[in-house]
């Protein structure tokens, strides 16, 4: 309406599994929910149209647009590891018994995108410029035995990350 946007998803889930012991338990993508939200305005430019019925059937010629985007969802599921076992046998030993029962901190990012867009008879173009996890928020993608240092060490997602683009659509 009058060129902003929005739209806002939820969703609620379990990821259930029986493991040989017949016990049912959380699996590894149970995050459990996931929320997006996109907000956003597309600002014409240039001239208007003259003819009335053009402007409700027909898109501008130019547009800049500017959008931001949240996304919030449950951590990933992980299986702790026996730590002494593991420094005792030298590889990684887990508490299978525990499989799946511990859940990393929740995920959460921020995305900003701003685009030129240019519709033409046959063809449009864009030209965007994106920056994921722009408040370069730290979610864990997992942890690792570090067998040099004997301890956990925790691998994070990707952090801040810029990119950009340009498309034909026809």
């Amino acid at each position: 309406s009058k060129h902003y946007y929005f739209l806002v998803t939820g969703t609620l889930y379990e990821s259930k599994y029986s493991g040989s012991d017949k016990i049912e338990r959380d699996g590894g993508f149970s995050g459990k929910y996931v929320i997006n939200a996109l907000a956003g305005i597309e600002i014409p430019i240039g001239r208007k149209n003259k003819n009335a019925e053009d402007v409700s059937s027909k898109p501008e010629k130019k547009v800049f647009a500017l959008n931001l985007k949240f996304t919030q969802a449950g951590g990933k599921r992980f299986t702790p590891v026996n730590i002494v076992a593991t420094q005792a046998e030298g590889n990684v030993q887990y508490y299978d018994d525990l499989a799946f029962s511990e859940q990393y901190k929740d995920y959460s990012r921020v995305d900003v995108k701003v685009s030129f867009k240019m519709n033409q008879k046959k063809i449009t173009q864009s030209i965007f410029i994106t920056v994921e996890n722009v408040l370069s928020t730290k979610n864990v993608f997992t942890e690792v035995y570090d067998s040099g240092k004997q301890q956990m060490r925790t691998e994070y997602q990707l952090g801040l990350f810029p990119y950009g683009g340009y498309r034909i659509e026809f």
